[in-house]
């Protein structure tokens, strides 16, 4: 009963042409942006209309090729070439026109082989690339002298092909599709192109550049610098080219990394690399000029899911910051790119008032802002204020500890809540010997104070004095446990997560051990215990806790 059935075709892909034209209202674009992720339909008509207007462009543009009326009548009736002399055009009535027009119509279109005559030209080369190569690459964040990037149908678009200047002082970041961020830091030069294996390619001939790609993307994407290629495996690395080599740092994934004479590794997060002309080797931390080039490129494109809305952003005085939260986004002139929503920043420049600015954003729109700061009232210089406490941190520095011990007494006589004055009376007592007294200090100070830095630093004292002085590895378990699990981001998470490890081997339990160590490595790879945690895991490893 072979009954063919014919597919039904998407009812949103009549949507197509007005939303590639910017025609659509607000509310369909919206709607039509959140079907388009999971439409493979209308993703593939995307593609395949989405240069045709760069095309066009290119071609309405093109100088049109000279015409030898002559020699194409010549041709046409069959003339001998005539001799040079002046000639006298007289103009033909309409019908007489349309007619000749449609003989050189037929004649070219039907009549090939009367064509014998005419010098054959010669081919010109196709200006129509691959429509499926064609996808804009979309600018998410701007800020300083660059040259390239530039402003059409309300999106801000980086050309493919062409070289980018990224200037001292400037940043750049887009995105490659919806599945690989980019960002560039200045005194940057590179080029972006899309490979016949549909592949992304940044070249990038000098400065760094810090990569996140989606784990689950499809598109292959390769680094070029000049003493080899980086191809992606991996989520999140940044490049970085020096004198004589490009240093790679890997955060997640993997990555293949190739030299130009064929030496070649696999590597995998966590790892520092050396690339040069002839070969791949391990590196350092010390390696790098920068070691927050993701960290960076997280605050110029968070990389999250949604249709994105442009923002650009001036000001008065011409330079002025803009902070969302505790972030710096830049300096403005500022352009930058974020998922539909409702943005709140602060606006700050050197002896103005501050400004607090809402902005809803919009998808596929760019919005333009700009802000005149207002000069702040003069203000007279408030005179330093002295520290009281100043004196008591030298005679510890020193270790007179009985000096500190007396004058802090008399201090807290005065000010007995003072909870910095009481750490600095614990940490007296501790480094007198006297541990008993120094851990109930510390404990009256986490449990009184408010400030959440003196309540972590004294519990870590207590930690660390249970572990190594009280011997009562047990209890520091406890405690460090506590630290972690309520000052997941305090200044102290380094120590206390290598402290934690400690506190696990003093108990014997080993493999529990094992497991804290391998999370300190992996949270802290530049830690200060590193070297020291390695060691430790060797030697579990070798005694077969694995």
């Amino acid at each position: 009963m072979g009954e063919n059935r014919k597919q039904k075709r998407c009812p949103n892909l009549v949507q197509v042409q007005p939303y590639l034209d910017d025609l659509l209202p607000s509310q369909e674009t919206t709607a039509f942006e959140t079907h388009l992720p999971g439409c493979p339909e209308c993703q593939k008509a995307i593609e395949t209309y989405g240069g045709l207007d760069d095309v066009l462009e290119e071609a309405a543009q093109a100088p049109l090729p000279e015409c030898d009326l002559d020699r194409v009548l010549q041709n046409l009736l069959d003339i001998p070439e005539p001799t040079v002399r002046r000639r006298t055009w007289w103009p033909l009535p309409a019908f007489a026109t349309v007619a000749a027009a449609a003989a050189v119509l037929f004649f070219l279109v039907w009549a090939p082989g009367q064509r014998s005559k005419s010098p054959k030209p010669k081919e010109a080369p196709s200006a129509i690339v691959p429509t499926q190569f064609t996808q804009p690459v979309l600018v998410t964040y701007l800020a300083g002298q660059v040259s390239g990037p530039s402003a059409k149908k309300n999106k801000w678009v980086l050309a493919r092909g062409i070289q980018t200047e990224v200037y001292k002082q400037a940043a750049l970041a887009f995105r490659l599709g919806d599945r690989i961020s980019v960002a560039v830091f200045g005194d940057s030069r590179l080029t972006v192109e899309r490979k016949q294996d549909k592949a992304w390619l940044v070249d990038l001939k000098k400065g760094a550049l810090a990569a996140r790609l989606h784990p689950n993307r499809k598109e292959p994407f390769r680094v070029k610098v000049p003493f080899g290629l980086v191809e992606a495996t991996g989520t999140a690395f940044s490049v970085t080219i020096a004198k004589e080599e490009a240093f790679i740092q890997l955060r997640e994934g993997s990555l293949k990394v190739s030299s130009q004479d064929g030496a070649f590794e696999y590597i995998k997060a966590p790892a520092i690399v050396g690339l040069s002309r002839t070969a791949v080797r391990q590196a350092t931390a010390e390696d790098l000029a920068d070691q927050t080039l993701l960290a960076r490129a997280a605050r110029m494109d968070p990389f999250e899911k949604g249709a994105l809305g442009w923002i650009f952003m001036t000001s008065q005085p011409e330079v002025a910051q803009i902070w969302q939260g505790e972030d710096l986004l830049g300096n403005t002139p500022l352009l930058f790119a974020r998922p539909a929503g409702r943005l709140q920043a602060m606006v700050k420049a050197t002896d103005r008032v501050e400004e607090l600015i809402r902005i809803n954003i919009e998808p596929g729109r760019l919005i333009e802002r700009h802000f005149e700061l207002e000069p702040a009232p003069k203000q007279q210089p408030a005179l330093p204020e002295k520290d009281p406490l100043a004196r008591f941190r030298k005679l510890l520095a020193a270790r007179k500890t009985k000096k500190a011990i007396k004058g802090l007494k008399s201090y807290l006589g005065r000010k007995p809540q003072e909870h910095k004055a009481n750490l600095l009376l614990a940490d007296a007592y501790r480094l007198a010997g006297r541990s008993q007294k120094a851990l109930g200090i510390y404990r009256r100070v986490a449990a009184d104070t408010r400030d959440a830095r003196l309540a972590e630093a004294a519990l870590f004292q207590v930690g660390v004095l249970q572990l190594e002085v009280i011997k009562v590895p047990q209890e520091a378990l406890k405690t460090f446990l506590y630290l972690r699990r309520n000052y997941p981001k305090g200044l102290l998470r380094h120590e206390v997560a290598y402290n934690l490890a400690e506190s696990y081997m003093a108990t014997k339990d080993f493999h529990r051990a094992r497991r804290a160590l391998e999370d300190y490595l992996r949270l802290f790879p530049y830690g200060t215990k590193v070297k020291q945690a390695k060691k430790v895991l060797k030697i579990l490893e070798e005694k077969g806790w694995k």
